[in-house]
C-alpha cells in the first residue's frame, strides 16, 4: 500500500452555500436550515441523498440541471431499499430543486445541488420525514479538465448488499469509504466494485469494460451516461461484466466519474502505469473524445439528449 493515496473528500466541501435552502416545505435562509440533534438522522444517520449538478450556458443564459429526473427516481428508490416511507414523489422533489435553484437565482455559475430525505421526529406534519434542498456553488466549471489521478485499492472490501445495499444513495454507507485507506473497492469477492464515490471504466482492445450492477455498487447515473455516449454517439462497445483487479494492470485506458467530480483520467493503478508506449500514464482517445461530450451535454452545447437538460430560467 502506498502512501500516495488520494484523501476521501466530502463531495461539498470548499463550497460556497447558497443563501436558501428547502427545509421542511419552505424556502428559508441557509442558516435556518437544521435538524434537531435528537433526530434518528442524526443519531443514526438515517438519511439518504442525491447530489446533481447545474452547469451555466453562457450564449444561451440558462442555468441546465443535468438528469434531474433521474436522480430524483434514484432518490425515491434509495428510500425504499432503506425502509423510509413514500413521503416525497418524483415530482416533488423536482419541483422542490427548481424552487430552490429560482430562489437563489445564481447566474454565470456552475451549482452542486444536494437532496436530503431522512427520518425527523420534528417533521410529523410528513410521516417523520424530512426534506432539505441545499445548492453550493462550485468554485470553477463543471467541465475543467482534472488532473490524471494514481490511485490504489483499498485496505476494505466493499459492503456486499446482503448486508448495507450500496444501491443505495443512504450516508451510513459512506462511511465504508471513510475508513477506506485507498481509491477503489475489491468486493467480498476480490471483484473491482467502484471507486470510494465514483463509477470506474477501463478500455482493453477497444472495448470498454465497466463492473455490473451486481458488483456491489450505486446504481450510478454517471456510469449509464457513460455507457450511452460510448455506445450511442461514439460508436465504442461497452461491457458491464465482473472485472479483475488485474485487468486494470492491462488496460490501454482508464478513468472514473461522478456527478459531484465529473470524468477524470487514470494515470497509475497499484503503482502501474496504465496504456503502453508514448501514451502510458496519459488520456487515451476514447477518454478524450468521451469528456469532451460529455461536458457537452451537461452544458447543452449539442443537440445531443435534449431530454437530459432542464432549464431552470
Amino acid at each position: 500500500m502506498s502512501n500516495n493515496s488520494v484523501e476521501y473528500h466530502l463531495p461539498l466541501s470548499g463550497m460556497e452555500p447558497a443563501p436558501y435552502a428547502f427545509h421542511r416545505g419552505k424556502l428559508i435562509e441557509f442558516s435556518k436550515a437544521t435538524v434537531p440533534l435528537y433526530s434518528v438522522a442524526v443519531l443514526e444517520a438515517f438519511t439518504v441523498f442525491d447530489l446533481m449538478v447545474a452547469c451555466w450556458n453562457h450564449k444561451q443564459g440558462q442555468l441546465y440541471v443535468h438528469r434531474l429526473d433521474r436522480h430524483c427516481k434514484r432518490l425515491v428508490d434509495s428510500a425504499k431499499i432503506v425502509g423510509l416511507p413514500p413521503t416525497y414523489g418524483v415530482d416533488f422533489l423536482k419541483q422542490a430543486v427548481m424552487n430552490t435553484l429560482r430562489r437563489n437565482a445564481i447566474k454565470g455559475k456552475d451549482i452542486t445541488i444536494r437532496i436530503l430525505v431522512y427520518r425527523s421526529e420534528a417533521d410529523e406534519d410528513s410521516g417523520g420525514v424530512g426534506l432539505t434542498v441545499l445548492c453550493h456553488i462550485r468554485n470553477g466549471p463543471f467541465g475543467r479538465d482534472i488532473e490524471a489521478r494514481e490511485i490504489w485499492a483499498g485496505s476494505r472490501r466493499r459492503i456486499p448488499d446482503n448486508a448495507l445495499p450500496a444501491r443505495a444513495k443512504a450516508s451510513a454507507n459512506y462511511e465504508n469509504g471513510r475508513i477506506t485507506h485507498g481509491d477503489f473497492y475489491l468486493n467480498m469477492e476480490g471483484k473491482v466494485s467502484e471507486f470510494l464515490t465514483a463509477s470506474v471504466f477501463a478500455v482493453r482492445d477497444g472495448v470498454a469494460v465497466t463492473p455490473g450492477l451486481q458488483s456491489d455498487q450505486l446504481e450510478s447515473i454517471t456510469r449509464d451516461t457513460f455507457i450511452k455516449l460510448l455506445t450511442e454517439v461514439h460508436g465504442i462497445p461497452v461491457q458491464t461484466r465482473n472485472l479483475d483487479r488485474s485487468e486494470l494492470y492491462l488496460a490501454d485506458e482508464m478513468w472514473g466519474g461522478a456527478s459531484g467530480t465529473g470524468i477524470f483520467p487514470i494515470r497509475k493503478v497499484d503503482g502501474r502505469l496504465v496504456g503502453t508506449d508514448e501514451l502510458a500514464g496519459e488520456p487515451g482517445p476514447v477518454f478524450t473524445a468521451l469528456r469532451s461530450t460529455f461536458h457537452a451535454v451537461h452544458y447543452g452545447t449539442t443537440d445531443l439528449y435534449p431530454e437530459w437538460l432542464t432549464g431552470v430560467y
